[in-house]
């Protein structure tokens, strides 16, 4: 073979290398810019995920606080309700127990308060002698119901609460004698009392005493 030839076959060869080359190259160059763009969407829609289960969490985790604090604070109105009516209860008893003790066991102080001012009376008692009522001071008791009121039942220890007393017989139940404020008819759900009876003689005649404090709930 001649040296020409030699050299004719060897430039074919050669073109053929460099555009296999090339076409490589740049296929190897394509591949990277899409390797490298499915990384970045990848990296973002990572992120993207975060931040949505960060705003779950947070969202979740507000709301399981809220319905705690809700009630929470439902627990303590009921408690504090509870309680506060516990203590009315108690107050209530408290004053229609005073009072009709201080009715029917003693005679008052002075013991002649019906005759003259009762304003200057330390105690209102409505007795003769123990559980024997006098039927003068329990009439003047009455009489001032209308004008003394307040006085009358702030004299007895009942303060804010309001008070009902009645006398009557105790075989007929006819009301002979009343003082103060009955609770209001139709208002019972809405109303505490407490009620002490007391058996007494009037006129040689049994006769029931029935004090009764009460006040309407807030």
């Amino acid at each position: 073979m001649s040296r020409s030839d030699k050299i004719g076959m060897k430039k074919p060869g050669s073109r053929g290398q460099f555009f296999e080359q090339s076409m490589i190259a740049r296929f190897v160059s394509q591949n990277k810019h899409v390797r490298q763009a499915d990384m970045m969407r990848h990296v973002r829609f990572a992120e993207h995920g975060r931040g949505q289960f960060f705003s779950m969490d947070m969202i979740i985790a507000v709301s399981a606080f809220l319905v705690c604090l809700l009630m929470i604070i439902a627990l303590w109105a009921a408690l504090t309700s509870a309680l506060g009516e516990r203590a009315t209860r108690r107050e209530l008893q408290d004053s229609a127990m005073v009072a009709a003790s201080q009715l029917v066991l003693t005679s008052g102080n002075p013991a002649n308060w019906s005759i003259g001012n009762f304003t200057r009376a330390n105690s209102l008692g409505v007795v003769r002698e123990r559980n024997m009522l006098n039927e003068q001071k329990v009439a003047k008791l009455q009489a001032l119901n209308s004008t003394n009121y307040t006085d009358i039942k702030e004299n007895l220890g009942c303060g804010r609460n309001e008070l009902y007393v009645t006398v009557s017989n105790i075989y007929s139940n006819e009301t002979l004698y009343r003082f103060g404020k009955s609770a209001p008819a139709g208002l019972e759900d809405f109303t505490t009392n407490h009620i002490v009876t007391r058996i007494a003689l009037l006129n040689d005649t049994e006769v029931l005493l029935r004090v009764e404090t009460w006040n309407i709930r807030q």
